[in-house]
């Protein structure tokens, strides 16, 4: 059968890009042969509130994306059944809403046991949630899809033969090329500033799985690349000149994790204490850098009163760096579609931010590193 060659395909060690590539390539084939004859089950599943995984920012996106594709391939589509498992909750933690998935893991089992057919399994949820659904479609021998989920530990393809990621932000290939551009300019000592930023619990989660993956894949270059830890959560920091002071100490080079706010914050704080006079360089990991036109783009820069001539300076010595920016010309319509389900089948508005949170979340796979101009 088509799938268990795509599954078994999927253990093969071999890159896990390539892997998804060929995943990709012949996922829809594969699933118009087998589903066609048969009935369709789609099971989605959300946990709480939370303001980028959660059940009313994630599910319009999901609910948009099924109806396109019930357009593009009625075929395959043709006798399906959506099916909606979900753990209520405010905006609660990755690990949190991991935990849930246990529980849900159960409402999934009923639906299976009652159900015939071809079955998918889709979940937006974070890195942790989409690792513990993972075991659990592993023994079902289901296909999981995910869109949120970018932890590097997911591409063992020996515990996870059968999920497939497409998340915006891929920390295996970000940090990968983050580690090849310090051992390409011989950068060998490196402060690591990682911010658990508690006052965003949405947006934390990308900064706080960048920080362990890019952990994780130093330790397997520790005879090139020294790297200090500065751990700390700026809801309850002040003065980010301590911080700096010891990074200073340290090396010559500093990584910032962190909400571009506080990115903003700390490059006036090293412009103030001399650390942009060119010693010094710092990098900071970003989710993406383009959006589409019609709406602005903010820079860590441009934030409150300092849009002058002394944070320019301060930044001319600051690289940001992220996955590649979707090709916004492919999906104009997407920008009105989501927003569209989100008020018919979920009574909410979204906001003009919103909407492009939830377009680059539950549908744009990206996976190569680049870095904007600087001035």
């Amino acid at each position: 059968m088509c799938v268990e060659l795509s599954l078994r395909i999927m253990s093969i060690l071999v890159p896990a890009n390539l892997i998804e590539i060929i995943c990709v390539l012949t996922w829809l084939l594969c699933t118009q042969i087998l589903v066609s004859p048969m009935r369709l089950n789609i099971i989605t599943a959300y946990t709480g509130q939370n303001p980028v995984y959660g059940y009313v920012s994630t599910g319009p996106g999901a609910i948009a994306g099924l109806e396109k594709a019930a357009v593009m391939y009625p075929e395959v589509f043709r006798k399906y059944t959506l099916y909606t498992v979900y753990s209520h909750g405010g905006i609660i933690s990755c690990a949190d809403a991991a935990i849930q998935m246990g529980f849900l893991a159960g409402n999934i089992t009923d639906i299976l046991e009652r159900n015939t057919g071809f079955t998918i399994i889709y979940t937006p949820g974070c890195s942790l949630e989409t690792m513990a659904l993972g075991d659990f479609a592993r023994e079902w021998n289901l296909p999981l899809l995910s869109n949120v989920a970018g932890d590097s530990r997911i591409s063992n393809k020996q515990r996870f033969p059968t999920v497939l990621t497409g998340a915006g932000p891929d920390h295996t290939s970000m940090n990968m090329a983050l580690l090849d551009l310090l051992d390409l300019l011989y950068w060998r000592t490196v402060t690591l500033l990682c911010d658990s930023v508690s006052q965003y619990p949405g947006p934390n989660t990308f900064f706080i799985t960048s920080c362990a993956n890019l952990r994780a894949q130093q330790t397997l270059r520790r005879a090139k690349l020294y790297l200090h830890n500065i751990d700390f959560d700026s809801k309850f920091v002040q003065d980010f000149g301590p911080f700096l002071s010891q990074a200073k100490g340290q090396s010559r080079i500093i990584i910032l994790i962190t909400h571009p706010k506080i990115i903003h914050k700390i490059m006036m704080t090293a412009h103030r204490l001399r650390l942009t006079d060119g010693d010094y360089v710092f990098l900071g990991a970003t989710t993406g850098s383009a959006i589409p036109a019609k709406l602005s783009l903010t820079w860590p820069w441009e934030f409150n009163e300092d849009k002058n001539e002394t944070a320019l300076e301060a930044f001319r010595h600051l690289i940001m760096y992220n996955n590649v920016d979707p090709d916004w010309k492919k999906i104009p319509n997407w920008l009105e579609e989501i927003p569209a389900a989100a008020r018919a089948h979920f009574s909410t508005n979204f906001s003009e931010d919103q909407k492009v949170g939830n377009i680059l979340l539950p549908f744009i796979p990206v996976r190569r590193l680049k870095f904007p101009p600087l001035f």
